[in-house]
């Protein structure tokens, strides 16, 4: 499958990206908010860190640690399994939801980035002291 995945990079840098973290729950995601803010792209050269939550739940954080949500058009098989995946934009400086990704057992499309920002801490552990 390697030689495939080159074969359809022809000659372009191959970008491979894997998650930070082997295990990732689809909870970890309850750690954000969604914005509603839609992007058909972002910069692949301000790509710091992928999360991988399940076969079409892809997160990316950037440069100055902006989030964004990429909930795939359908199931990319073997994402989860695999735990990361590698793209190719052609020496394009942009990674979009019309990009594809490639896993060892198939490419698959790219949705759009949604920005989502973190939820503020819990205040529980602050001193409620009086004065």
């Amino acid at each position: 499958m390697k030689s495939t995945v080159m074969a359809i990079c022809l000659g372009a840098v191959l970008v491979t990206v894997t998650s930070a973290q082997a295990r990732i729950d689809i909870t970890y995601l309850d750690k954000f908010e969604r914005t509603g803010e839609i992007e058909n792209c972002i910069r692949n050269n301000r790509i710091k860190e992928t999360k991988i939550l399940d076969n079409e739940t892809i997160l990316f954080r950037t440069v100055g640690n902006t989030w964004y949500l990429n909930k795939l058009p359908h199931s990319c098989g073997g994402l989860r399994i695999e735990n990361g995946f590698a793209y190719s934009t052609g020496g394009a400086p942009l990674l979009c939801s019309v990009d594809m990704i490639h896993t060892r057992f198939k490419p698959c499309g790219l949705g759009q980035f949604e920005r989502i920002v973190r939820k503020p801490k819990d205040d529980a552990t602050e001193s409620t002291s009086t004065p």
